[in-house]
């Protein structure tokens, strides 16, 4: 049977594991976890054996992550019994969202220097992302030009449960119909980028029942609440709108 080994990273603050690199590394060396450099990684990133670790945190460890993971040893969290496929996720605004959340926490994961703790970490890359020195696909960079620390740090909990299926809208939380129809979320957005600040919520519904007279609309309530999500998760690009200074440089 081939060894398993799983990085620093993917299992800080699983079951039986402290939450920073450097705790984790302590605590190994006194239980006796096996660990290695990994291989072809030149910032001598930490792997453990993963039948050296404990119980509890191989009960999490299951398949490796599927849908776009790096060559090294990446693990994700699944529930029991189920697997999530590329296939899973629908082509839809909320299917690109999870794809774009997905990309996001997996650059965290191989970017995260094993001297800082998660949350630090998370900071430098929540700044060094926003700031465009965060290699991603252009895809990810439309979806999502920006993303707050600890919006990083939420997708990156759902990210181990469940993989990029556990990052769709509505997985864990509540699926909204702007979420799950591509022509209302891109007309909402449009709206909200040409006037993010002024552009109410009853507007926005105005807008969608007069081109989309025949579909289901979203009410008001569910309306105002994707528009506090899109602008918490878009505030980076909202200021840039408002003050072209702020405006991450580019190169």
């Amino acid at each position: 049977m081939t060894a398993r080994w799983v990085r620093t990273a993917a299992v800080a603050g699983l079951p039986g594991m402290p939450r920073s690199a450097r705790a984790i590394r302590q605590f190994g060396a006194k239980k006796g976890w096996v660990s290695r450099r990994a291989p072809g990684d030149k910032r001598n990133t930490i792997e453990w054996l993963v039948d050296s670790l404990p119980s509890k945190t191989r009960a999490c460890l299951t398949t490796p992550a599927r849908a776009g993971a790096g060559s090294h040893s990446q693990w994700v969290l699944v529930p029991s019994g189920t697997e999530y496929e590329a296939s899973s996720i629908p082509d839809t605004p909320r299917g690109a969202l999870a794809d774009a959340r997905a990309e996001i926490v997996r650059a965290f994961e191989d970017w995260w220097p094993s001297s800082l703790a998660l949350v630090p970490a998370l900071k430098e890359f929540s700044t060094l992302y926003a700031a465009g020195k965060i290699p991603v696909s252009d895809e990810t960079r439309v979806v999502k030009p920006a993303a707050a620390w600890n919006s990083i740090q939420r997708w990156r909990a759902r990210f181990l449960r469940g993989g990029t299926a556990g990052l769709l809208a509505g997985v864990g939380g509540r699926t909204s119909i702007i979420d799950s129809d591509r022509d209302f979320a891109t007309d909402a957005a449009a709206l909200l980028i040409a006037n993010p600040h002024h552009v109410t919520a009853r507007q926005i519904g105005e807008v969608l029942a007069a081109r989309y007279p025949d579909r289901a609309q979203p009410g008001i309530a569910s309306i105002r609440r994707w528009v506090r999500r899109w602008r918490a998760e878009n505030a980076r690009a909202v200021s840039a709108v408002a003050d072209p200074d702020m405006a991450p440089p580019r190169g």
